[in-house]
């Protein structure tokens, strides 16, 4: 009788624990989860190695089974229930492109949809297979000018589901990964029937302003091989309110939100767009209206789930596998 109540220890501990902590979403819940089921095992270890050997493959179940949980649930902080279902003509994908060939749009799940690409390099070759429509821009603002252009001109006749990505999500980068994101997001387009914005895991207790207050960008050449070959510029047109806190205070006041995702990925439903006056974007727009290496765009794409918040017809999921690679670096 007293071997089960030892063995029912730890299993009554992570049974409290888990529920604690999909009620509440701890901030640091993920690293004491890992500390403290690495401390039982090796208490029991100790104890007697069947105990430990128990208990570590209980774990071990436990973890797979946790980790499958929060990625297909996507651990949901909006409460919108999604209703009908979304076709290819409610979804608008709007491609910023400087000088990627294109040719993810080819690869599943990309080859579903047909794309409007924003072209600001000064040639036109790419793949068009899938694109049903091409607009040339001159190149200022990078994908944020692109962004507001689009909801600026088409204000009226937004489709009700609106994807915003980079030309460079093909972009194999061990940090920054597009390419994850970007699926993820069709992903749970379809799944929700919903514009989705898929934000950062590890920042969903902090507020951006607070994450980023004294962010900064002095230089900045593009990471993407084809575009850096063509435009080899580094310095920024420094914001002429920095660093950042000092820019997000002066564009949404007091505002908060901690919805956050990086490289301009992210979809947005119309009704959230709508919700401000054309003119919020007009206005928006002129940070990032005379420069190809503006300091505000790189601001802009830590601020779009501040710009369309609160999201009321968005579905904002947070993904453990979709982290902020540079958290707690930017001071």
């Amino acid at each position: 009788m007293k071997i089960d109540q030892e063995l029912l220890i730890p299993i009554v501990i992570f049974i409290i624990f888990f529920i604690l902590n999909r009620k509440f979403q701890w901030r640091y819940a993920n690293d004491f989860e890992k500390i403290l089921g690495l401390g039982l095992v090796i208490y029991y270890t100790l104890l007697d190695i069947n105990y430990g050997v128990f208990i570590g493959v209980a774990y071990m179940i436990y973890l797979i089974n946790l980790s499958k949980i929060r990625h297909f649930e996507g651990l949901e902080n909006n409460t919108t229930t999604p209703t009908g279902t979304i076709s290819n003509e409610d979804i608008n994908i709007i491609v910023s492109r400087y000088n990627e060939d294109l040719k993810w749009t080819l690869e599943y799940p990309y080859n579903k949809y047909k794309y409007t690409v924003y072209n600001k390099g000064n040639n036109a070759n790419f793949e068009k297979t899938n694109v049903k429509e091409i607009i040339n821009l001159p190149n200022v603002g990078r994908e944020s000018h692109t962004y507001l252009y689009h909801i600026i001109t088409n204000y009226d006749n937004l489709k009700n589901v609106n994807v915003f990505l980079p030309g460079s999500i093909d972009t194999n980068h061990t940090i920054f990964k597009k390419r994850l994101i970007s699926t993820r997001l069709l992903n749970n387009i379809e799944r929700y029937n919903s514009a989705v914005f898929i934000s950062f895991d590890n920042l969903k207790n902090n507020s951006v302003v607070d994450e980023f207050k004294l962010f900064q960008v002095n230089s900045y050449s593009s990471t993407t091989r084809e575009n850096y070959l063509m435009n080899k510029e580094s310095k920024t047109e420094k914001c002429a309110y920095r660093p950042y806190y000092k820019w997000y205070n002066h564009v949404f006041g007091d505002k908060i939100s901690n919805n956050v995702i990086h490289y301009g990925i992210f979809s947005v439903d119309k009704a959230d767009i709508l919700q401000y006056p054309k003119e919020y974007y007009e206005n928006l727009i002129n940070y990032v209206n005379k420069s190809s290496n503006p300091e505000a765009g790189h601001f802009f794409e830590k601020s779009w789930g501040v710009i369309f918040s609160p999201f009321k017809n968005t579905k904002v999921v947070y993904d453990n596998e979709i982290k902020d690679p540079f958290k707690n670096r930017y001071f």
